[in-house]
């Protein structure tokens, strides 16, 4: 037996004591013993049922008198243990303080004596008159051997009520003293041993129900702590998906101006290709007139000097309106919002650093080189080019969103609309 063992076995307390039957032949076959004697490790609900059951259980036993813990631990230090079949037939865990050991002890005597764990009071009385009735019967068969009187315990006498006789009421006197028995006083007792056990048993009951009411409010604790978890990570998965609903909505809403966007930007790279095909057409043709005289030459190549273009330039434009063409494919819509860890990431000392970060995070460089804020021309700019065109505007949708933004920012900041719209118009270079 190693080490750990036998120190299991030493660590003994008067509280988790319990009360066994040998099964094999032993000195005492009723003892008292202790819970780290058990051979395997068992829990209370384990314990109950080998209890109920009348089990078999093997626990290690020392070859030496068993006495209360306090006594015992000493001893132990210098005894050996063997291994001993038994049945529970009680443990101390039920009185849950010290007393355990002095009330186990008591049951053990109860049963020895009695046949019960908790004898009533007509068990007891029973036992009282059998352990009577055997010193008479040894004390008679003691004088027919010996010859001689065993001297009778003496009674204790008590006194009597001295009253008036009178030949009338003697007789009767003497038959009512003759007939005396205490028959009424042993049904009393009866009565009364009936009605504890009663109580002991709705005591017991009682204690049973508190038990599994007990149990069931520590699984209605673990269920709500359950509940609280799971409500939590429903409450995570729901605000996910008002996000992804929210950013669904605003896709829908930028749909539409993306394909405006893009219907703009295609009609435009029609114009500029059409305008490229005339000037090509103008400069074949003045190939052609190549025997006309210089003048003539010089007004047609003026009456064209509208038209003149460089190839390279034709083709930068191409590809870029061709590479606005595919915002729609190659955005991600997700670029319209931005999170809270986007947002915390934008600076924040001035509207116009704020809003010029955050229209360059919600549009393509494309749509701020090729747009303007409100797609109209202004009276300063008309009075100084009649023939300029306009820009088209931003998206709308877009642009609102860049506002609420800056707003939820500067919430206490005067005229921010025109602090964004002057950011917003040194971003588009307009």
């Amino acid at each position: 037996m190693n080490s750990e063992i036998l120190e299991k076995l030493k660590d003994i307390k008067d509280e988790h004591c319990i009360l066994v039957k040998f099964v094999n032949e032993h000195e005492e076959p009723i003892d008292i013993g202790f819970l780290p004697w058990i051979k395997n490790d068992i829990d209370k609900g384990r314990l109950t049922k080998i209890e109920e059951n009348s089990e078999d259980i093997e626990v290690y036993w020392p070859n030496c008198n068993t006495t209360s813990a306090r006594t015992l631990k000493n001893q132990l230090k210098s005894v050996d243990f063997l291994a001993e079949p038994v049945k529970i037939l009680g443990s101390g865990c039920i009185f849950k303080n010290y007393t355990a050991w002095t009330e186990m002890k008591e049951k053990m005597e109860n049963l020895k004596n009695y046949g019960s764990l908790s004898p009533t009071k007509g068990l007891r009385k029973n036992r009282s008159k059998k352990i009577d009735e055997d010193y008479v019967y040894d004390s008679k068969n003691k004088e027919k051997q010996t010859g001689t009187k065993t001297e009778k315990p003496r009674k204790i006498q008590e006194p009597k009520v001295e009253c008036k006789k009178t030949p009338e009421l003697d007789d009767k006197y003497q038959e009512n003293t003759e007939e005396i028995d205490y028959k009424d006083d042993e049904d009393d007792e009866d009565h009364e041993d009936d009605e504890d056990d009663e109580m002991v048993k709705t005591l017991e009951q009682k204690d049973e129900e508190i038990e599994k009411l007990q149990a069931q409010l520590k699984q209605s604790e673990s269920k709500i702590v359950d509940l609280e978890i799971e409500m939590k990570i429903k409450t995570k998965r729901i605000n996910s998906l008002k996000e992804e609903l929210e950013s669904e909505k605003l896709k829908i809403k930028f749909s539409q101006d993306d394909m405006n966007f893009i219907e703009s930007s295609e009609t435009k790279i029609s114009k500029i290709i059409e305008e490229a095909q005339n000037v090509a057409n103008n400069l074949r043709n003045l190939r052609k007139r190549n025997n006309q005289d210089d003048i003539t030459i010089e007004q047609e190549f003026n009456k064209n000097k509208k038209y003149k273009v460089e190839l390279s330039d034709i083709k930068k434009e191409v590809n870029s309106m061709a590479a606005t063409v595919k915002t729609k494919k190659e955005l991600d819509p997700t670029n319209y919002t931005l999170t809270d860890k986007q947002k915390a990431g934008l600076p924040r000392d001035s509207i116009k650093s704020y809003a010029g970060v955050i229209l360059g995070r919600l549009f393509l460089p494309a749509e701020l080189s090729n747009s303007s804020l409100t797609g109209k021309l202004s009276n300063y700019s008309l009075a100084m080019n009649p023939n300029a065109v306009a820009r088209p505007a931003l998206s709308p949708n877009r642009l609102h969103a860049a506002r609420n933004y800056t707003a939820e920012l500067f919430p206490k900041t005067k005229d921010w609309k025109a602090l964004f719209n002057s950011a917003a118009k040194n971003k588009l270079g307009r």
